[in-house]
């Protein structure tokens, strides 16, 4: 039997379940295979996005980066496959992620604003995050860049999972 405690806690990972089913999956940092979520998968990267809430809401800080381990880098001696920036954006204490995506198997790419559970729930290679906290006054300088349409204007759309960081022709999502 189920304890009424665990009933809402079933009822949000189910509903995330459906919610997650009806959309189609962005496949960042991951292979092009196609991924149906189960309830194990969605549950873990829940938990994964509710620690790092806690700890972003201990830490203090408005903004920080924030690294997942989509896919396994290690013939390469990299450990973040993903990166975003995760900022309060919100009066209620809400935390979003902004972040690129290439389509998968595309040279595109858009750029996203999600909660920190789905960022989470692409089936990443390992359940582990690493957050950043830059200094109080890089921290005020960067919420004022993502308030402005600053990362719109920045965004090219033409994406190379191999770009190099400081080149101008394309854009990946760590760069």
């Amino acid at each position: 039997m189920i304890s009424s405690m665990r009933r809402p806690v079933i009822a949000f990972v189910v509903g995330a379940a459906l919610l997650i089913g009806a959309t189609e999956p962005a496949l960042a940092g991951r292979p092009c295979e196609p991924y149906e979520p189960t309830a194990l998968s969605i549950s873990k990267g829940l938990e994964l996005g509710k620690r790092s809430f806690d700890r972003l809401d201990a830490s203090g800080a408005e903004i920080a980066l924030i690294a997942r381990a989509g896919q396994n880098l290690g013939q390469y001696r990299l450990r973040w496959s993903h990166m975003g920036f995760v900022w309060r954006d919100h009066p209620d204490g809400r935390w979003t992620v902004v972040h690129e995506l290439n389509g998968c198997g595309s040279a595109t790419s858009s750029l996203y604003a999600e909660g920190l559970g789905s960022f989470f729930l692409d089936d990443p290679f390992r359940y582990e995050a690493m957050i950043v906290i830059p200094d109080a006054e890089t921290q005020r300088r960067l919420v004022a860049m993502l308030r402005g349409d600053l990362p719109q204007r920045m965004h090219d759309a033409h994406y190379s999972v191999v770009a190099y960081p400081f080149a101008t022709d394309y854009q990946n999502s760590n760069g």
